[in-house]
């Protein structure tokens, strides 16, 4: 088969693949803890903390995009607290979990050195699925605009990740064509499933726990352990002649 051409552009999914966002996390409700335990000795912090992440998961913004999303997160801290509280204490953890959250939710030294070198040789651009304040807030911590040619948040977009047209708009600003992108992101049914219906040159799972990528559906080209890892996926890529072999 005819050589492929080389990989112009990299995409890149933002939360557990670019910063930790699982650690940012933790770290926040352990503040959030702390502010229960010495502010509000009649609740039980874990029950308080565990209740909002089970409403956080089942619906982190209003499904009918009235509320803003800070109003609707402070609304449900206020369940939470199983409403025993004014909204001045539900809003008082909303802040102290973000402004946890926000603490940790940047670039490491390596992942900033590894974004330099790569901007350098290639195009890159930032997809995240998320509220556009939120996500925003967090990429500007970051420092997001020294390394990327584009940014699209699916707050900002008619559809989020693994939507098509979402991965259109990057090719779009990319000038590139998704044969000359590659999809890297933590998540295999938005960042993956996106590459691979969109037609992305390949996919790069990140997986911290090195599971068999076989067994998983979708599949993606490659997986590693941790971002710093991708200039190697980066050189088998450009030097064999087809994906497909």
């Amino acid at each position: 088969m005819a050589a492929t051409q080389k990989v112009l552009a990299i995409i890149f999914d933002l939360d557990n693949t670019l910063i930790d966002t699982r650690n940012a996390d933790t770290f926040a409700f352990k503040e959030v803890k702390k502010v229960l335990v010495s502010q509000f000795p009649d609740v039980d912090a874990d029950d308080v903390v565990r209740a909002f992440r089970k409403y956080l998961v089942e619906a982190e913004k209003d499904p009918n995009e009235i509320i803003p999303v800070a109003e609707w997160r402070t609304e449900l801290w206020q369940r939470a607290l199983n409403s025993c509280h004014p909204k001045d204490a539900a809003y008082l953890l909303y802040r102290t979990w973000m402004t946890g959250r926000l603490e940790h939710m940047t670039f490491s030294e390596d992942v900033k050195k590894l974004l330099a070198r790569l901007c350098k040789d290639y195009k890159l651009l930032l997809m995240t699925n998320g509220p556009s304040g939120i996500q925003r807030e967090k990429m500007a911590k970051c420092g997001a605009d020294k390394y990327f040619d584009g940014i699209i948040v699916s707050g900002e977009q008619p559809h989020p990740k693994p939507d098509i047209s979402i991965f259109e708009t990057a090719f779009e600003m990319l000038s590139a064509t998704p044969e000359e992108c590659i999809m890297v992101g933590d998540c295999l049914s938005t960042d993956i499933q996106g590459g691979l219906d969109s037609g992305c040159r390949a996919t790069v799972w990140i997986d911290p726990q090195r599971q068999n990528k076989e067994i998983y559906f979708p599949s993606p080209t490659y997986s590693i352990a941790s971002v710093l890892d991708l200039e190697m996926v980066l050189d088998d890529i450009n030097g064999i002649a087809s994906l497909s072999q």
